[in-house]
């Protein structure tokens, strides 16, 4: 049976995240999931919401430092051991239950590092459809663009464990804007391949506080 880890960053999150949470651990298909999470600092009621699922033994989670999010997903990856595939996981989005086996089934069989993503459903805070989906066409995934102006959306990607690998040797003077332009930049700077999937996998909340959001 295939593993797959999920890692999540959350920063005050207590609004959202256990609906996030929630999504993630009904997920279907023939796979092992583990959910990590790395509290980047809260001081709501974050670390008490995960402190509950962690007695449940549904999640592993730890806290340290702001490092931000970049960053903090870094960590994350750093120290949640092998597995097959990774997928990063935003603390305010719901996921559709189809949206891991949807990635692994496209990435099976590839030795080569790879980068699955999808396009997202936009939804206002309260889950209600904005009428629209982030990408109204297929972005683009050539070396030039990806390289420049990246444009992958992060809280759908899913990647398998060569690219993991490479992206584990990072440093730490790094420097790294956001996460999800990272990862697509090192997968076409070593070769890796990148699938795009038109189909929505989740919904992409939109709220006051996103740190990236759709405009």
């Amino acid at each position: 049976m295939d593993k797959i880890a999920v890692l999540m960053s959350t920063y005050n999150g207590e609004k959202y995240v256990q609906e996030q949470i929630d999504s993630i651990l009904e997920q279907k298909g023939d796979f092992q999931l583990d959910l990590y999470v790395r509290d980047d600092g809260s001081n709501d009621k974050t670390i008490d919401i995960l402190r509950r699922y962690e007695m449940k033994k549904k999640i592993v989670w730890y806290t340290g430092g702001n490092l931000k999010p970049a960053k903090s997903f870094m960590d994350l990856l750093k120290r949640s051991g092998k597995y097959e595939y990774y997928a990063f996981a935003d603390q305010d989005d719901v996921w559709n239950d189809d949206k891991i086996q949807k990635g692994i089934k496209c990435l099976k069989g590839i030795d080569e590092p790879a980068l699955y993503c999808s396009n997202a459903e936009l939804v206002g805070e309260n889950l209600e459809s904005l009428g629209r989906n982030v990408y109204k066409n297929e972005p683009r995934t050539d070396f030039e663009t990806v390289i420049c102006a990246g444009g992958l959306l992060g809280c759908t990607m899913i990647f398998n464990a060569p690219l993991a690998n490479a992206i584990k040797n990072y440093t730490e003077d790094c420097v790294m804007v956001l996460h999800d332009f990272y990862i697509a930049a090192v997968c076409v700077s070593i070769g890796g391949r990148i699938i795009y999937d038109s189909e929505t996998t989740m919904k992409y909340r939109q709220h006051e506080k996103n740190v990236v959001g759709v405009s």
